[in-house]
């Protein structure tokens, strides 16, 4: 998944609007607009961290302790936790251990 590809799973995850995403990053909304329709490619490094912490994808990203799949990882799980209720939740964790087991056995 590309980047901007999550910024809009995590926007949609967070239920953010641009105006709310312009107003807690202090940027002009025709700028995030075009950040996220593509048109702009290349923002800013400022302008991107900002996106991300608004994003809740700032922690991680900037320690570099995790690669874009395991934060991908990450945030399903995030979302998970927030909108499933304790049964779904396990049923979850459970499949995702086993899935993981089995690409570890496939691995050998």
């Amino acid at each position: 998944m590309r980047k901007l590809d999550l910024w809009k799973q995590r926007k949609k995850d967070l239920k953010l609007t641009y105006e709310d995403i312009a107003e807690k990053t202090g940027i002009a909304i025709s700028t995030i607009k075009a950040i996220f329709g593509g048109a702009t490619y290349a923002p800013r490094i400022d302008t991107v961290q900002a996106i991300e912490k608004v994003l809740k994808l700032d922690e991680d990203w900037e320690s570099g302790s995790l690669t874009h799949q395991e934060m991908q990882a990450v945030n399903m799980i995030r979302n998970v936790k927030e909108h499933c209720g304790e049964e779904a939740q396990n049923i979850f964790v459970n499949t995702i251990l086993g899935m993981g087991e089995l690409m570890l056995k496939n691995e050998k």
